[in-house]
């Protein structure tokens, strides 16, 4: 049986992350990344069956992210999925991606919303569906083989990791699936601000220049 480890960077999400947790798929198993929550997020992650990786100080969803790979990776990890703490990710979805790795075939899983709602995201989304046939690199939920990781480790202390271990991936042209994400409307306030806009264009800029230097 495939190994897969599902990583939930959060940061103050202890109103969300308990149900998110619940909702996994069996049998995988789920490491909570808490990056310096001041909330009741740790304590509520482990209450619902998921191991924490905690951060003692707010580190960014990269950071997060970076170390919730590592220590799925020393779990022995055959796949890796990532998917928010907010609840904006219907964990059901996760059966799908399981599915994609059933048989190892598939080297890299996307999920796709339906809408972006950011005007930077649906530019990026323009080019990546023109250059790979992605039409939404941008989606938090995503998996990769433990070999894809591994491979591409190196780019997990990049601006944007996720991103940029899909997008080398897709530039060496591995075996990927697209997997439709319904979104649901957060529970709180949005917490996102303008300034997301900048920080992708920047990562945009990133993978334009990659993709420059490829050719």
């Amino acid at each position: 049986m495939v190994k897969i480890i599902v990583v939930i960077p959060a940061l103050n999400e202890d109103s969300t992350i308990a149900d998110v947790i619940r909702r996994v798929p069996q049998p995988a198993r789920t490491i909570v990344v808490d990056d310096g929550s001041t909330d009741q997020t740790a304590v509520n992650a482990e209450r619902a069956g998921a191991e924490v990786v905690r951060h003692d100080r707010n580190r960014g969803y990269d950071d997060a992210l970076a170390s919730g790979f590592a220590r799925a990776i020393e779990l022995g990890a055959d796949a890796i999925v990532s998917i928010d703490a907010d609840g904006q990710h219907d964990p059901e979805i996760l059966k799908h991606v399981f599915t994609c790795f059933e048989n190892m075939d598939t080297e890299l899983v996307i999920g796709v919303r339906e809408h972006q709602p950011r005007w930077a995201e649906r530019l990026f989304g323009a080019y990546t569906r023109l250059r790979f046939g992605v039409p939404d690199i941008l989606c938090g939920l995503k998996g990769v083989t433990a070999l894809t990781y591994q491979k591409y480790g190196r780019l997990m202390d990049c601006p944007s990791i996720h991103t940029a271990m899909a997008l080398a991936a897709l530039r060496d042209k591995c075996r990927y699936d697209l997997v439709e994400v319904p979104i649901h409307p957060r529970q709180d306030d949005p917490r996102f601000s303008w300034t997301v806009n900048i920080r992708i264009l920047a990562t945009f800029s990133r993978a334009i220049i990659a993709d420059f230097l490829r050719r």
